[in-house]
């Protein structure tokens, strides 16, 4: 037996050749025509139309042409191409009347034509050469219920569309529809844009003078079908006027040029399986969106960057291969360094940097073409009904079916038992009763001893230089020197600081990258591969250190000297920055909550404008239009406040500052709060801690066990857990939404022990303050600075194929509620006419079909559709 060997990652560095054949093989000077597929008929498409196709029909394409012997002269007789093509959202009955009726013709002409099936994206050189650098791709159809682009009233002054140029002669140029939207632009190409009737033709600075030539021949091409005026307006990158981006809904980003080490001609796709039985990876020639099977892995190759695109569907023997078959891709280039990023994209959850290489990208691609096992889908209604049924199963089941029911049901409930009671689970495995039981023990006396975070290696006192840059539109944005420390949390920065050790004068480099809470997935991953590229351009030397918001590092704070301020908003978040307010708006509203006790860990924070976001423990400082308040807790020491005037200083832009002692505040300062209200007062002294401390209390690992979180935020209350918070004062119990009987209940009981273990006087019992998730008084909140009473549901976890699926099952049912299906007699007369030319050989008796096809029904029904067809045509039987 023959097995296949496992494919040589190395030797895919080398390209293999094209086997498609070129257009020169054969003369560009022959007729075309072109029917599209209308009711089961073709129906011929007018002149001026040919070389537009739309996405929801399919075609047949008949080049007629005449061969040249050696002496130049032309040989009389014909000879024909016929392609069939089949547009993305095209029909299955209109891909199948393409293929029966691409056969008649076949016929009517001798039976000599070659037959060439052409799908959406994946054209062939000599097809495109066919329409001479002018063939576009339009979203619609005739059956598909789509809306075409020339049904478009002409005074339709609203009309936009937007086109994806690629290619640089005319042989491969094309253009095809993408969706109206800044992030569907690449600087890597060309685009058309038709806003009502005017065209406009933006050139992405990553195009040469080939690309822009053939761009301007399909724009030519549209400004025609669409009986624009005014010429077309040419836009180069960085210069486009307000009406272009207001057609595409706003101003946003896309992925822009960069001048890269690295250069390939085209991106390289790869496809990762393991269904032969062995790791094979295989490249995919002239690859579209169609390739990417989402049962599997790709890898895709674009030079600077190398993506692992995991489907739903691979297994994870795949998707622990693929990582490794990524790495080692990477490691055997001659081109690719270590730096060099591997980026993984979820099937679904594609950013703009990886959708650029694949040309009218379609975001719902995967669902419509997601197989749905027919079968399968009834089994779950009926697991489903059994399910919903299941109380009111008899005690006496009185039939099979029933009896069935009854013991699954009886299965799952002692399944059940065994997974949701841990405690049970724990009895079954060590005993119970007067068996030998062990119990895990908790030593709350350890408890007691803080937990030290991971010791920091401090290299100097953050006295080095220091360069900031901004994540804006993909690429890093110098920051203004003045602006310094101060960050916004709806975006991503890179840090370079610079310093020397002596007696050494050899500069060392520290790259922190930073990520606001708010900042996008795109701005996160943006900031680490601009990292990498400048670690690059530095030699590779620096070390990098990735800092999230509310985790900065003790170093990474000294470099600020106490001036660290984190405002709301941002540039690619939509939200309002600081700097952008005008000094005049007395109406403007602002509460920064300051929190550290000298320059070395001070930070200030912007917070909701309410009272209760005040704590005795600490200085805040408001600003009212042209006023500036710093309120001093009655809780903040001498060099708390000092801190803080440093940084009410920096916000107050120049102002004077207003000191406020706790409890002699105005009626005005309350006011701008939106009145006097509760918050976390004087705390107490009785039994005060250096730091408050949180526990996270637990048995997802089989066992209740409870661990200390050091340098806690919110983000680490843990929404399937019970936490404990010690401020000295109190003992606070927090208890997640998610979390579990069990888990509850020891927790409680844990919180007694942890008070009764201490040493020196032991606290009062009534010190323990049980407080549920999203109900948290200012008492509890005062100890995470920057709180954000929505952060647990804007981090609530949805499952992203169970929320398409909702919402395509919306959209499907108000599709149905809006249309009713008219019944087209003709058609179906149509239909049932082709159908029964299709299915002739079925008339046949076993014998005679054996006798004609050369081969058994069985045999037959295994063979693909289209060679069917080649059968049967040879056959006779159409």
């Amino acid at each position: 037996m023959t097995t296949l060997p496992e494919t040589d990652i190395a030797s895919l560095h080398i390209s293999k050749p094209r086997t498609e054949e070129t257009a020169n093989a054969i003369p560009l000077d022959g007729k075309v025509t072109v029917w599209r597929i209308e009711n089961f008929e073709k129906v011929l498409v007018k002149p001026e139309n040919v070389g537009h196709f739309y996405s929801g029909d399919s075609y047949i394409v008949l080049y007629s042409y005449k061969k040249r012997r050696e002496d130049g002269t032309v040989k009389s007789n014909e000879e024909h191409i016929i392609y069939f093509w089949h547009g993305n959202d095209s029909s299955q009955d209109e891909k199948g009347s393409s293929a029966i009726l691409a056969t008649m013709l076949d016929d009517e002409l001798g039976g000599t034509p070659i037959q060439v099936m052409v799908a959406q994206g994946k054209e062939p050189r000599h097809f495109r050469a066919l329409f001479h650098g002018a063939l576009v791709v339009h979203f619609g159809g005739v059956a598909s219920g789509f809306k075409n682009v020339d049904d478009e009233d002409e005074e339709d002054e609203d009309g936009v569309a937007l086109y994806h140029v690629h290619g640089s002669d005319d042989e491969n140029t094309h253009g095809i529809y993408t969706k109206e939207a800044a992030t569907s632009l690449t600087s890597r190409d060309c685009f058309v844009l038709i806003n009502g009737r005017k065209v406009f033709l933006w050139q992405g600075n990553g195009s040469n003078d080939s690309e822009k030539k053939a761009a301007a021949k399909i724009a030519d091409k549209l400004y025609l079908k669409f009986r624009c005026r005014g010429g077309v307006s040419t836009l180069k990158e960085g210069h486009e006027p307000a009406r272009f981006w207001r057609a595409l809904g706003g101003k946003g980003d896309y992925p822009k040029e960069r001048h890269a080490r690295v250069v390939v001609e085209d991106p390289r796709l790869f496809h990762c399986s393991n269904m032969t039985g062995f790791w094979q990876v295989e490249e995919v020639d002239n690859f579209a969106q169609s390739d990417l099977n989402n049962d599997d892995i790709m890898l895709l190759d674009t030079g600077n960057s190398l993506f692992l695109w995991i489907g739903d569907g691979s297994n994870p023997y795949e998707k622990r291969k693929g990582k490794e078959t990524a790495v080692e891709y990477r490691a055997t280039s001659n081109v690719m360094t270590k730096k060099t990023p591997i980026i993984e994209v979820n099937s679904g959850e594609e950013p703009p940097i990886f959708t650029q290489y694949f040309i009218g990208w379609d975001d719902k691609f995967i669902e419509k073409r997601r197989y749905i096992d027919v079968q399968e889908e009834l089994t779950k209604e009926k697991e489903k009904a059994r399910e919903e049924a299941q109380e009111e199963v008899p005690l006496e089941p009185t039939s099979e079916y029933a009896k069935q029911v009854f013991q699954e049901k009886a299965k799952d409930d002692e399944g059940n038992a065994v997974v949701k009671a841990s405690q049970e689970y724990y009895e079954m495995l060590h005993g119970k009763g007067g068996g030998p039981k062990k119990t895990f023990e908790i030593d709350y006396k350890a408890l007691h001893r803080r937990v030290e975070a991971e010791k920091e290696e401090i290299v100097d006192d953050g006295s080095g230089k220091v360069k900031i840059w901004r994540i804006e539109n993909f690429e890093r944005v110098e920051v203004e020197e003045k602006m310094y420390g101060q960050f916004y949390d709806g975006d991503s920065y890179i840090i370079l600081y610079s310093y020397t050790v002596p007696p050494s004068t050899a500069e060392k480099h520290i790259l922190y990258f930073w990520q606001g809470h708010h900042s996008s997935q795109d701005e996160k991953g943006s900031s680490a591969i601009e990292t990498t590229w400048l670690d690059d351009e530095l030699g590779g030397a620096p070390v990098q250190v990735r800092v999230t918001q509310g985790k900065e590092p003790q170093h990474f704070k000294m470099i600020f000297k106490g001036t660290m301020i984190i405002h709301q908003g941002g540039v690619a978040s939509g939200f309002k920055n600081v700097e952008d307010e005008d000094d005049e708006d007395l109406d403007y509203v602002v509460l920064y909550h300051i929190f550290g006790r000298n320059n070395d860990d001070t930070i200030g924070m912007n917070v909701p404008v309410v009272a209760s976001s005040l704590t005795s423990r600490d200085c805040f400082v408001l600003l009212h239009g042209r006023s500036t308040s710093l309120w001093i807790g009655k809780g903040s020491n001498e060099g708390e406040v000092l801190a803080a005037a440093k940084i009410a200083s920096i916000i107050s832009r120049g102002r004077i500052v207003k000191r406020i002692k706790e409890g002699k505040e105005s009626a005005s300062f309350w006011r701008s709060l939106g009145g006097k209200g509760e918050y976390a007062t004087a705390r107490q002294n009785k039994f005060t801690v250096e730091e408050p401390r949180l526990f996270k209390c637990s048995d997802a690992l089989g066992a209740f066990k409870i661990e200390e979180i050091p340098n806690f935020t919110q983000e680490d209350l843990d929404n399937t857990d019970v936490m404990m918070l010690d401020t000295g004062a109190n003992l606070y119990v927090w208890v997640g939404e998610e979390s579990n009987d069990d888990e509850k209940e020891k927790s409680m009981d844990s919180a007694a022990k942890y008070l009764q273990a201490a040493e020196g006087k032991k606290r009062h019992l009534s010190t323990i303050v049980k407080i549920m998730a999203r109900e948290e008084p200012p008492t509890f909140t005062q100890f995470f600075p920057g709180w954000d009473p929505e952060l647990l549901a804007k981090t609530k976890y949805v499952d992203p194929y169970l929320e398409k699926q909702r919402l395509m099952k919306e959209e499907e049912e108000a599709r149905l509620a809006q249309s009713v299906p008219k019944v087209d007699e003709k058609m179906i007369a149509r239909k049932k006419e082709l159908d029964s030319a299709a299915a002739k050989e079925q008339t046949l008796s076993d014998e005679e079909f054996r006798e004609k096809l050369k081969m058994s029904k069985q045999e037959f029904a295994a063979l693909p559709k289209w060679k069917q067809i080649q059968k049967k045509k040879e056959a006779g039987l159409f």
